[in-house]
């Protein structure tokens, strides 16, 4: 309900449509898909100062309708649920309980009509507060959780060492960001990758880099696949580990670790 007094007196009733839409007098059409209510009261008043001059503007809510959709997969309650008009794919989930271990957090996909409408990557509101493809659910839409895809560890010295799930093409450099970046122990010319390669063997690489920015600055590109294990070291942990520097013309100088039975082939 919009109240216009002062130097004009109206009054309005809107209704949000299902694409999030309203309509507003003399200002016309406006989108306000995914706003919350103070957010969109402060957008209506905005624009209605722009054709209403020597007025008090006033917006309140009425009646909030509800829609019914279909929340499936990998999440705590599985089910039907009724949530309001301008809920979007983070509402429903929270509604069925949140996503469990097993789902994924970067293939959420919203089925409208039997047609994927829209896939959500939590990602990007876990790591920068924003969601780009955060849909406003329409009645009788389905969000469909599928089971977690390829993950990638990282330990030792960053700020948040954890197991992570990759969308295709991802590198160290974006695992490293999601886990919020080096500490200022780490020793960025001492990073190994533990990988199990396609016979079932465990293989070592390990990783000098130039400076802790080489990755941000895409001056060293790693890929990554489902299974792998990034350690960072940090320099009290170098003291305490057996290694040969290797210099000059080769693939990858720097330190690596001296193992058992080690050969200067290896």
């Amino acid at each position: 309900m919009i109240q216009i007094s002062g130097a004009v007196s109206e009054r309005h009733s809107v209704v949000v449509d299902q694409e999030g839409r309203i309509f507003l007098p003399k200002a016309g059409v406006l989108e306000i898909s995914g706003l919350t209510f103070d957010e969109a009261r402060a957008l209506i008043q905005r624009k209605l100062f722009e054709f209403y001059v020597g007025v008090d503007i006033t917006v309140s809510l009425g009646r909030l309708r509800t829609i019914q959709v279909w929340v499936l997969g990998e999440v705590l309650h599985p089910g039907q649920y009724t949530i309001g008009g301008l809920a979007n794919v983070m509402h429903a989930l929270a509604a069925a309980g949140g996503i469990v271990e097993s789902g994924s957090l970067r293939n959420v996909r919203v089925v409208r009509a039997g047609q994927v409408i829209a896939v959500v990557d939590l990602y990007e509101f876990l790591i920068t507060g924003t969601l780009g493809a955060n849909v406003r659910l329409q009645d009788g839409d389905v969000i469909s959780v599928p089971v977690v895809g390829p993950q990638a560890g990282v330990a030792g010295e960053v700020r948040r060492p954890g197991l992570y799930e990759l969308a295709q093409g991802e590198t160290l450099a974006d695992l490293i960001e999601y886990a919020g970046g080096f500490t200022a122990q780490a020793d960025v010319r001492f990073i190994r990758l533990e990988r199990i390669s396609e016979d079932g063997q465990r293989t070592l690489r390990d990783i000098a880099l130039p400076d802790r920015d080489a990755l941000t600055r895409g001056e060293v590109t790693i890929a990554l696949q489902d299974g792998d294990l990034v350690l960072v070291y940090g320099a009290d942990d170098l003291m305490h580990i057996p290694q040969v520097r290797i210099a000059g013309l080769v693939r990858n100088p720097g330190a690596s670790e001296l193992t058992k039975g080690m050969r200067f082939s290896d």
